[in-house]
């Protein structure tokens, strides 16, 4: 995965790039904020980004611009390509975080005109320094996976890792080496979090595990939920304590209402966006769209589990599938099968720099952070664990 962000010819700025994220070939039909011909395309970032208004902005060429380009600014934004009409002669473009050369590196550190990029001393990193390393997500080892018997379709992972295997029987790691299967009950999905352990059964029923405390961390049966008005296809039991789920229509819904005295919540809240798969970790929730971009979802809380809006990354991110776990820390499986992390998360910027790096080439499917490792189930379905 690469970093998809466009660096195009500023205009007034102390460098000579300033940077957004493109959709190429795409044009925004919506209403606009303003309408004008420019030179370069920067002079158009350069007006969006001088209004408090603008979220995006689009690029075009057409004839009554006489040879200049066409500048249109949005006072709204969008990643989902349905929303785009296709069109060559234009570049739609989704404001990124301001660069250290509109906005200065923070704890005194220097900004590389050339790059507009912050040179980051020992102790801080992520976008314009604002991390201290001591507040940065986990990094898993790489060097030292341990491979755990048996095979797996699904691993996941919490206070304590749950497993699921092609025949849809459910097991429960013991000492961290060694599966146990636990009754005869069947599921096709389960998730492990804060928020309990839920599960999807055959008919995409929605079940929570009950009896669950210190004494008996694998509960005592299970709880049958009422469903959206959709069926969920998979769910998340986030570190977070929230729950949400995505339908086979890439709806995406939450469960209110979990609290200690109601394991299984009190409703469903349908999310804005569309997702084929979700995870929740300890600073927010994350989706992955049909189109395999991904988003994150903020202001996520208990209390209100929908949250407030999306940051998203445009652009291909070539993800199937992801996880987020304690300390915010974000690994996935790419189209490619290979293991990604998201660099430079930390609480002040739960959404990191947007850069995927690849951790290994070996064919995966599945990833989950739990409390004290990560798990990595191979495409043959060998489960591999890896310490930090």
């Amino acid at each position: 995965m690469t970093d998809n962000s466009s660096y195009i010819p500023g205009h007034g700025n102390s460098c000579d790039i300033i940077e957004a994220k493109p959709l190429k070939g795409k044009r925004y039909d919506v209403p606009t904020m303003q309408t004008f011909c420019v030179r370069l395309s920067g002079e158009c970032f350069i007006r969006c980004r001088g209004n408090s208004e603008c979220q995006s902005f689009g690029i075009g060429v057409v004839d009554e611009c006489l040879g200049q380009l066409q500048c249109r600014l949005y006072s709204q934004r969008t990643v989902e390509r349905s929303d785009l009409a296709n069109d060559k002669k234009y570049t739609y473009y989704i404001l990124e975080a301001p660069t250290c050369c509109e906005e200065p590196c923070t704890n005194n550190k220097v900004c590389r005109p050339s790059t507009c990029k912050c040179v980051c001393p020992d102790g801080f990193g992520s976008n314009r320094c604002m991390c201290p390393d001591h507040n940065m997500s986990r990094v898993f080892d790489k060097d030292s996976p341990v491979m755990l018997p048996g095979v797996m379709k699904q691993v996941e992972s919490g206070n304590q890792t749950w497993g699921v295997t092609d025949d849809q029987k459910v097991w429960v790691l013991r000492n961290d080496d060694t599966w146990q299967m636990l009754g005869q009950d069947k599921f096709n999905y389960i998730s492990v979090g804060k928020a309990g352990v839920w599960a999807l059964d055959a008919l995409n029923d929605v079940f929570v595990r009950k009896g669950t405390d210190t004494q008996n961390p694998f509960g005592t049966g299970w709880t049958l939920v009422s469903s959206p008005s959709q069926k969920l296809v998979q769910i998340d039991s986030g570190s977070s304590g929230v729950v949400y789920g995505v339908t086979r229509e890439n709806q995406i819904y939450c469960r209110a209402g979990i609290t200690q005295q109601t394991l299984s919540g009190t409703s469903w809240v349908n999310v804005s966006g569309t997702a084929k798969h979700v995870s929740c970790g300890d600073y927010g929730c994350w989706a992955v769209r049909p189109d395999n971009t991904v988003g994150f979802r903020q202001g996520v809380t208990v209390q209100n589990c929908a949250g407030t809006e999306w940051n998203d990354f445009s652009g291909k991110a070539d993800v199937t599938q992801l996880d987020s776990g304690a300390t915010g820390a974000v690994y996935a499986i790419s189209t490619n099968h290979t293991l990604q992390r998201l660099n430079g998360i930390c609480w002040k910027i739960p959404w990191g720099t947007k850069n995927w790096k690849e951790v290994l080439p070996r064919p995966f499917k599945h990833v989950t952070i739990g409390d004290t490792h990560m798990y990595v189930v191979a495409d043959n379905g060998t489960v591999w664990k890896f310490s930090y």
